[in-house]
C-alpha cells in the first residue's frame, strides 16, 4: 500500500516530531510503524515488524553515545534502526551510524526530513523506487488509420486532362473525303506550279542557246505539250469521283426487286 508524503505541519515539541517521524516512517515503506506509548519505552520511540526509531527534540547536536543506547535497545534483533533529531550529528556520530548501519535523519522546524548520511540515503532511493514500480503501467496505445476513398475528380478536371494528353499524329489522322480532295488539290497545284516553272526554264534556255529555229519551234511544243499533260493529269486526280449516293443505291436495289 502506498503511503502519500507526510503533510507540512510545525514541529513544536517532542510529541509531535515523534509522529511525524513515524508518518515518514510510513511513507518509506513500513507501514505498521506507531508511536510507542509514554513511559517506558527503553529508548525505542516508534516500533515496525522491520525497523525501530527514535527521535530527539533538542538543540544540541547528536553524539555516538545516543546511538549506542538504540543499538543496545535493539538487542539483538534484524530491524533497521532510525534516528530523527531537528539539530545535528558529531562527527564520531556520523561515522558511527555508517559503521553500525543507522539511517540517520535530521527534520526543520516544518517537518520535512533530509538524510544525513548514506543509510538515510538509501532508504530514501528503495522507497522511491517501490513507489515506481507499483504504479500501473502506461497501456499499449495503437492508432489504426484508415486509407480514405479517393475523392471523385470533377468534370473540369478530367475535360483538362484529357486536353492536356498529346495529341494524335498527322499520319494517323482519318481524313473525309472532302478534306482528302482538298488536299490533293491543294498538293497538285504545288506541284504543277513548280513542274511549270522548271519546264518554262529549260525551254526558254534551250532557245536562247539554240540557233536552229525549227529546233526551237520542236522544243517549244514538247514544252507546252507537257504543261498541258500535266495540267489535265491534275484535273484528272482530284475530280470528285461518280460514285452513286446512297439514296440512289437504295432506289436501284428497290427496282431490281420490283422487276
Amino acid at each position: 500500500m502506498l503511503i502519500p508524503e507526510p503533510e507540512r505541519r510545525p514541529v513544536d515539541d517532542w510529541k509531535t516530531a515523534e509522529h511525524n517521524a513515524a508518518a515518514w516512517m510510513r511513507h518509506w515503506g513500513f507501514t505498521d510503524a506507531t508511536v510507542t506509548p509514554a513511559g517506558a519505552d527503553g529508548g525505542i520511540d516508534i516500533r515496525s515488524r522491520k525497523a525501530l526509531g527514535q527521535v530527539k527534540f533538542q538543540g544540541a547536536a547528536v553524539g555516538r553515545a545516543e546511538l549506542q543506547r538504540l543499538v543496545g535497545a535493539r538487542m539483538r534483533g534484524e530491524q533497521q534502526l532510525f534516528f530523527f533529531t531537528g539539530s545535528a550529528y558529531s562527527a564520531p556520530a556520523l561515522a558511527y551510524g555508517e559503521a553500525m548501519d543507522i539511517a540517520l535523519f535530521q527534520y526543520d522546524p516544518w517537518g520535512r526530513m533530509k538524510a544525513a548520511n548514506k543509510p538515510a540515503s538509501a532508504v530514501i532511493a528503495s522507497a522511491k523506487r517501490e513507489r515506481k514500480s507499483a504504479q500501473p503501467s502506461t497501456p499499449l496505445r495503437i492508432k489504426l488509420t484508415v486509407n480514405k476513398p479517393a475523392a471523385a475528380v470533377p468534370a473540369s478536371a478530367e475535360r483538362e486532362r484529357k486536353s492536356a494528353q498529346p495529341s494524335t499524329p498527322l499520319h494517323k489522322i482519318k481524313l473525309t473525303a472532302k478534306e482528302e480532295r482538298a488536299y490533293s488539290l491543294g498538293c497538285g497545284t504545288v506541284s504543277f506550279g513548280c513542274g511549270s516553272f522548271l519546264v518554262t526554264g529549260a525551254i526558254i534556255a534551250l532557245v536562247q542557246t539554240s540557233e536552229d529555229r525549227l529546233l526551237n519551234t520542236v522544243i517549244l511544243v514538247v514544252g507546252v505539250y507537257f504543261l498541258l499533260l500535266c495540267y489535265f493529269a491534275l484535273r484528272q486526280g482530284i475530280r470528285p469521283s461518280q460514285s452513286p449516293s446512297p439514296a440512289s443505291q437504295d432506289a436501284e436495289s428497290v427496282g431490281q426487286g420490283e422487276n
